[in-house]
């Protein structure tokens, strides 16, 4: 049976040389092509055009002068260039011709590179993995076998690669890159020859050796898969133990990725191994987090945020899609941060708020600090200044419902939202305003969610709350107030804002005045719910018909139609829950009293909707 499982090895390993040699033979056949392409274009270009070898100058002759304006172009006199039309031919001819070349040397200089690489990795994966007994190349043999593959696809790599075989290169030294890391899992994990320390180790000189191949040939495809492999192999390598080495040579790859980010500009490095660390860290902490590993943790996860912070410092991006990438990847750095601490501080609760909070003020200090250290690129600065100091902001945001409970988050969301939309504001940053924006729809949930305990998560006493909950929803209502007049106001003074912000005036007041209603119906209803259904009922009618009457009145004070409309559209909405509900729930004596209530209102509010449509104004009509 072994002899078997040794000669089915032994034939997968020789697919991958076959599909090799195919490959290379594919190139060299190319190489050939391109060589006698060059000597037909230099030999083309070499030869003279017979009509330019025997035309001899003509003198000119000059016409006699005339009076008349000429009608002729200034240049028309002029022969155009020679061989036009036979260079355009030879272009049409080469671009009719380059899809079916591309395509060919795709197939021939492409795929059979990578299948016939993949063919020879797993084949000495299979090789690595199987168990041989007492065979002389079992355990130790089969390592020397891998690394003897990967040293013969690195040396034949940089050889070809040094001849101009960009992909032939490539595949080789990327398959090479690969079969050090999986020889080195072997060793450890399959036939234990070498300890976790040794192997920690190994698998750093391999990710340095695969960076420096990287950056030798400049290839995105070798640091790809040496990145994959220093991320992946230590899931495989220690998945239940606390290995002392396991954060330092993290920290090591991180390092890596990140010089090699700044000495190719290879922006997508960073963020995989970003990605990539974010994994391994909450596999580990669900692992291996304990009591005893609480400094290891600690120190650890220390190192990598400290060194993502430092990374706009010393690293730009010009596509704007990366700069997007990068300012995300500061605000992911500043969350895992504070996911960090308010997880390692569990036995301390009331150290989560205000380590976050101090967390949040680090960054906003960095971003003090940024233009002093890129005085010399503005663009650079400014940019990285905004997205420290968003980060810090958002970080101070978080930590509002960490540390405190209830109306206070929503007070304290409500005020921070209109300083971030003022602050917006005056230094023409979008960010802030959107930031402003999202903490103000976060307030306005809470309020709803939390504060007012519509989903009974919380059970206290309504007179106790009662003036704080209507204080956090009155902040809230003003808040959404304040935000639509300071828009307002920068529309008059000409700041540049977005399209959605410039016609928000009008959706602000009724997002207002549709909270306020909510608030109002909910605490009518929770003041009354005690006395039972039909009296809550009862309220809610004689609310909502006191509440659209001071809608259309306010509308008519402010001249301002959208205010009107909505409290007609709320008296409408009373008219059909009193003949729907009402009409079936309220006893004798509560419907007389709710209809006769609401009828006298509706009139009262009819009257004065009569004359103050018939009043001349000479006032504008807003949102008319």
């Amino acid at each position: 049976m072994e002899t078997i499982l040794i000669l089915l090895a032994v034939l997968v390993l020789l697919t991958g040389p076959v599909a090799l040699v195919l490959s290379i033979l594919s190139f060299l056949r190319m190489k050939r092509l391109e060589r006698h392409l060059r000597s037909l274009t230099r030999e083309r270009q070499g030869a003279k055009p017979p009509a330019l070898a025997t035309a001899q100058p003509q003198e000119r002759q000059v016409a006699p002068a005339s009076t008349m304006p000429s009608t002729t172009h200034p240049h028309a006199d002029r022969t155009p260039p020679p061989l036009v039309a036979p260079a355009r031919a030879a272009a049409q001819a080469a671009r009719t011709s380059a899809p079916a070349r591309d395509l060919e040397s795709r197939i021939g200089g492409e795929w059979l590179t990578w299948i016939g690489v993949l063919a020879i990795f797993f084949g000495t994966a299979f090789f690595l993995a199987v168990k041989l007994g007492e065979h002389p190349l079992a355990g130790q043999g089969q390592v020397w076998v891998g690394l003897g593959v990967a040293v013969a696809f690195l040396g034949t790599g940089r050889l070809v690669a040094g001849r101009s075989g960009l992909f032939l290169g490539q595949g080789l030294l990327g398959g090479g890159t690969a079969l050090v890391f999986l020889s080195i899992f072997a060793a450890s994990a399959f036939h234990h020859v070498i300890g976790s320390t040794t192997a920690y180790a190994l698998l750093a000189g391999a990710s340095l050796l695969g960076a420096v191949l990287a950056l030798a040939e400049g290839s995105r495809t070798v640091a790809g898969l040496t990145l994959t492999g220093a991320l992946v192999t230590p899931l495989l390598l220690e998945p239940t133990s606390a290995h002392p080495l396991y954060f330092p040579y993290i920290a090591f790859v991180n390092l890596g990725a990140v010089l090699v980010r700044i000495r190719r500009n290879w922006p997508g490095l960073v963020l995989g191994a970003f990605l990539g660390t974010a994994f391994l860290v909450l596999f580990w902490w669900d692992e291996s987090y304990g009591p005893d590993t609480r400094t290891q943790a600690l120190a650890g996860v220390g190192v990598l945020w400290l060194l993502y912070v430092a990374l706009p410092f010393v690293a730009r991006s010009t596509h704007p899609v990366w700069r997007l990438a990068s300012s995300v990847l500061v605000l992911a750095n500043g969350g895992a941060g504070g996911l960090f601490l308010w997880a390692w501080l569990g036995e301390t609760p009331y150290l989560r708020g205000i380590s976050t909070a101090l967390l949040g003020l680090v960054y906003v200090i960095l971003a003090r600090l940024v233009p002093k250290k890129l005085d010399s690129r503005t663009d650079r600065a400014d940019a990285v200044h905004h997205v420290y100091e968003l980060t810090g902001l958002a970080l101070g945001a978080m930590a509002l419902p960490i540390h405190f409970d209830l109306e206070t988050v929503t007070l304290g969301w409500a005020l921070l939202a209109f300083v971030l939309v003022h602050l917006g504001l005056v230094r023409s940053s979008v960010g802030h305003r959107v930031l402003g924006y999202l903490v103000l729809a976060f307030a306005l949930l809470h309020h709803g969610l939390f504060d007012l305990e519509t989903s009974g998560l919380f059970r206290r006493s309504y007179a106790d709350d009662f003036l704080v909950q209507w204080l956090a929803g009155l902040v809230a209502v003003a808040t959404i107030l304040g935000i639509a007049w300071r828009l307002q106001k920068a529309r008059k003074d000409g700041v540049v804002l977005l399209p959605a912000e410039a016609r928000s005036g009008t959706p602000l007041v009724l997002l207002a005045s549709a909270f306020l209603l909510y608030l109002l119906s909910v605490q009518v209803w929770r003041g009354l719910e005690g006395s039972g259904e039909r009296r809550a009922l009862l309220g809610l009618s004689l609310a909502w018909a006191l509440y659209g009457g001071a809608l259309i009145g306010v509308g008519f004070l402010r001249h301002y139609r959208p205010l009107r409309l909505a409290g007609v559209g709320l008296l409408l909405a009373l008219v059909v829950k009193m003949f729907t509900l009402d009409i079936s729930v309220l006893d004798r004596g509560e419907r007389i009293t709710s209809f006769i209530g609401v009828g006298v209102l509706l009139l009262v509010i009819s009257l004065l909707y009569q004359r103050g449509r018939r009043r001349p104004s000479t006032e504008q009509e807003e949102g008319s």
